[in-house]
C-alpha cells in the first residue's frame, strides 16, 4: 500500500532518531516568516509632485539608512497615514541605492497616501527566516 501511494517508510533504532526526522519534515513543511526591522527614517522636506501612484518628495535622513526597493511606513505624528515602496532614491541628482544619516536626497515613493512637509518616512528591511518547528 506505501509503494502504491508514495508513502516513504522508515525504520529507526532509537526513538529520538524518528522524533528528529519528524521534526525535520515538519520543520521543512512549514511556510518562511517575514518580519520587518525598521532600518531608518527620514523627514519630510518639501513635496514636489503627487499622482495618484506615487509620490515624489525631498527629505533629509534622521536616522538610519535610506535603500532604494524597501517597503516603507508613511506617518503623520504618530498616526501611520499609509504604507509604500522606495522605487527611486538620489542624492545631488545622481540616482544611488542608500543614503545615510544626516544626509538630504530626493525619493519617489510608490503610495496612494497624501503625504504633507513635516511628516515621517521609516524606512524598513524585510528579513525572512525559517519557522522552526518544536515538540
Amino acid at each position: 500500500y506505501a509503494r502504491d501511494h508514495n508513502v516513504r517508510v522508515q525504520t529507526f533504532s532509537v526513538i529520538y532518531q524518528l522524533l528528529d526526522v519528524a521534526k525535520e519534515e515538519l520543520t521543512r513543511l512549514l511556510s518562511r516568516k517575514i518580519t520587518f526591522e525598521k532600518i531608518g527614517s527620514l523627514r519630510v522636506l518639501q513635496i514636489f509632485r503627487k499622482t495618484p501612484a506615487h509620490i515624489i518628495l525631498g527629505g533629509r535622513v534622521e536616522d538610519g539608512r535610506i535603500v532604494k526597493g524597501s517597503p516603507l511606513k508613511l506617518l503623520r505624528g504618530s498616526q501611520q497615514i499609509g504604507e509604500g515602496v522606495l522605487s527611486q532614491l538620489q542624492k545631488d541628482k545622481k540616482n544611488i541605492g542608500e543614503v545615510a544619516s544626516g544626509s538630504e536626497c530626493g525619493l519617489r515613493i510608490d503610495t496612494e497616501a497624501v503625504l504633507q512637509d513635516g511628516d515621517t518616512v521609516e524606512v524598513y528591511e524585510e528579513r525572512e527566516s525559517e519557522q522552526t518547528f518544536s515538540a
